[in-house]
């Protein structure tokens, strides 16, 4: 399990002379053995997708316990920036979610509301949730609780606000989604376009003159990582599980039909005339 918070893993890597990046991975096969199996591959987090994959609560539930009992930190996605769903996983233990589609002070502003409690904010309390040990720990947990939240920066709307937005009290961290921020530029499916990635690196490069507010970057995947990797995010997602599947399977079925091919070839060679 990790001796610290996401939010302490942060901060010791900006505190190293060469300023390490964490890299993460993203989970939307919604799937607790590829989760699991992945928990151990080496990443410094992993993203439980609740917005683009089909991933229930009870799943997230059973995947945050697995991620708790190993190297990698645990992060969450919920589908939307709502009071309900956010206090929802929240209930169930998560500590460090990201909301997406956040385009405006205003909004970055609901978020923090919705995941503190009063006087801070509206989250809703309750005495046996499993975040705090089943009401065990209550008398802590309450003023204590204090997620690590990420707000998505997704729109060319959400760039012009973004210096507003990553000043918000209670914002820990912005992070770009270059394939909604592509769409949004007039280049949908091209989220490695250079106009994209030159876009997100500029900002990027902003915030950290003049915000404390951590940084953190979508790869479209490990084809295009090396752009992403250059613009100074404190944590990047290199891939995805899908698109290791993916790759891995349509990699393996190539060479599978090249073998066929050479074998093919070899027995007109030494069919008799």
């Amino acid at each position: 399990m990790p001796s610290s918070s996401f939010r302490d893993h942060l901060l010791q890597n900006k505190a190293t002379s060469l300023q390490t990046i964490s890299f993460g991975v993203w989970a939307s096969s919604c799937s607790p053995t590829v989760v699991e199996a992945l928990s151990q591959a080496g990443f410094d987090w992993m993203l439980l997708d609740c917005e683009h994959a089909p991933r229930d609560l009870a799943t997230c539930l059973y995947e945050l316990r697995i991620l708790e009992a190993s190297p990698t930190f645990p992060l969450v996605r919920v589908a939307w920036n709502d009071a309900v769903l956010l206090k929802r996983v929240l209930d169930i233990g998560a500590e460090n979610i990201m909301v997406p589609m956040v385009n405006s002070a205003q909004e970055a502003r609901e978020a923090v509301r919705a995941v503190h409690y009063p006087p801070r904010g509206i989250r809703g309390a309750a005495s046996g949730i499993r975040a705090s040990h089943y009401g065990r720990d209550n008398k802590t947990y309450f003023p204590q609780a204090n997620p690590f939240l990420i707000v998505q920066i997704e729109t060319q709307e959400a760039l012009g606000n973004l210096e507003a937005i990553a000043e918000t009290g209670g914002v820990d961290a912005v992070f770009f989604g270059p394939t909604d921020l592509s769409a949004d530029m007039g280049l949908l499916g091209q989220p490695a376009h250079p106009r994209v990635v030159e876009t997100i690196g500029k900002a990027i490069a902003s915030l950290q003159s003049n915000s404390p507010c951590h940084t953190g970057i979508l790869s479209p995947g490990v084809d295009a990582l090396e752009p992403f990797v250059a613009t100074g995010a404190d944590f990047v997602s290199v891939t995805s599980d899908l698109g290791m599947l993916l790759r891995a399977a349509d990699k393996t079925l190539q060479e599978a039909k090249k073998q066929e091919a050479k074998k093919q070839e070899a027995k007109k060679v030494l069919k008799p005339l």
